[in-house]
């Protein structure tokens, strides 16, 4: 009788070992394929000579990275702008769409007056495509806000992504509506996380709603803060801040960002237009990655020591 109990019980522990299995196997798959394969892909490029006329590998060299510091060094194609813009771009985004997410993160998590409406008007831009909001966010801003003005005032103005002068304020809120969604999930998530009773004993201490956001609930999720910055610092150099949906391949000089040319001139590649070739532009990846991890460590570990104690 033992026996076949201790049969019946291994029996179920394979059986549960195969679900999980498979549970697994989609995203084991996917992180195989498009994190392992693409990046060692990715590296293998910079080591690769490609014809232009056919991008078959012809060849194999070390002089690829060397020769894309020196188009990063001699300022071939406006590069060391385009990351000074692309630092730019990423400092001004992440400094108002943080305290803004978390804001609003905390008064959705609290329940207030409106916090579905919200929940569902800043989440949109993460449910549809970039490709769908930008398109509605053009008509808004290239015809809508100069109608408008045109019926208010008699006056004809350009469209804001259109217009020098107001084309880069378009861009970034496009970008801080479009950062809001997914980050403001997951904050408001774990803020609801924190335990009633943590909440309810500084109500009795007399916490006002700020206090309790201020002592109570940004420490509990600091952690979660922690990541989201990390995260935010790695891409600094690879975000192409949703200009190629805007623009194409012909944004204006002094708006691109590194992210952005380097998503160009890939796209540029397959059709044999580019100016630097798929080897240069996978040099220059591994260039921005040596300036970007160390980036990252640091952060990370002044995060790690100026986080508050929630003891």
């Amino acid at each position: 009788m033992q026996k076949s109990l201790g049969n019946k019980k291994k029996f179920k522990i394979d059986k549960s070992f195969v679900f999980y299995m498979s549970v697994l196997a989609f995203p084991i798959l996917q992180f195989c394929v498009f994190y392992i394969g693409v990046n060692f892909n990715s590296i293998l490029m910079c080591f690769q000579n490609f014809d232009p006329k056919t991008g078959e590998v012809v060849g194999y060299t070390t002089d690829n990275i060397g020769k894309a510091i020196k188009i990063f060094f001699t300022n071939i194609e406006g590069l060391p702008d385009k990351l000074l813009f692309s630092v730019m771009l990423s400092v001004l985004v992440i400094g108002i769409t943080t305290p803004l997410c978390l804001l609003f993160s905390f008064y959705i998590a609290k329940k207030h007056f409106g916090s579905s409406t919200f929940r569902v008007f800043l989440f949109m831009p993460s449910i549809l495509s970039s490709l769908v909001l930008v398109t509605i966010y053009q008509f808004f801003v290239e015809r809508g806000i100069p109608d408008l003005v045109l019926t208010w005032s008699g006056k004809e103005i350009e469209g804001i992504m259109q217009n020098k002068d107001t084309r880069f304020f378009g861009l970034m809120f496009f970008n801080v509506w479009f950062a809001f969604g997914g980050n403001m999930l997951i904050y408001s998530n774990a803020i609801s996380g924190i335990s009633p009773e943590i909440i309810e004993s500084a109500n009795l201490d007399g916490a006002t709603g700020i206090k309790e956001f201020i002592y109570i609930s940004f420490p509990m999720i600091w952690n979660t803060f922690s990541t989201f910055m990390v995260v935010s610092i790695t891409g600094i150099f690879t975000n192409q801040f949703n200009l190629y949906s805007f623009y194409q391949s012909w944004a204006p000089e002094d708006m691109q960002t590194l992210g952005y040319y380097l998503y160009k001139e890939t796209q540029l590649n397959t059709v044999s237009n580019a100016k630097i070739s798929f080897s240069h532009l996978s040099s220059l990846g591994i260039i921005v990655t040596c300036f970007t991890l160390p980036l990252a460590i640091i952060v990370r570990k002044i995060m790690a020591k100026v986080g508050p104690s929630v003891d």
